[in-house]
């Protein structure tokens, strides 16, 4: 059995990428600074919770919006 590679589109097919984010890079940013808080200072963790709840609300309403 052979194994299945992906195929290139058709000619005249349209290929639906996402489009370009800023919000994974913040979502990372926000678990990093949750992160960095656990080590150094509580204001940090709050700071990256509430980056992270922002990114992710962010994205997922992007994406959403964009079917």
């Amino acid at each position: 059995m052979s194994r299945s590679e992906p195929s290139e589109p058709l000619e005249g097919e349209v290929v639906h990428l996402p489009s370009p984010s800023i919000w994974p890079a913040a979502l990372a940013a926000g678990l990093t600074l949750l992160f960095f808080g656990l080590l150094t200072n509580y204001a940090f963790c709050a700071f990256g919770a509430a980056l992270m709840a922002y990114a992710l609300r962010g994205w997922i309403g992007e994406l959403r919006h964009d079917e």
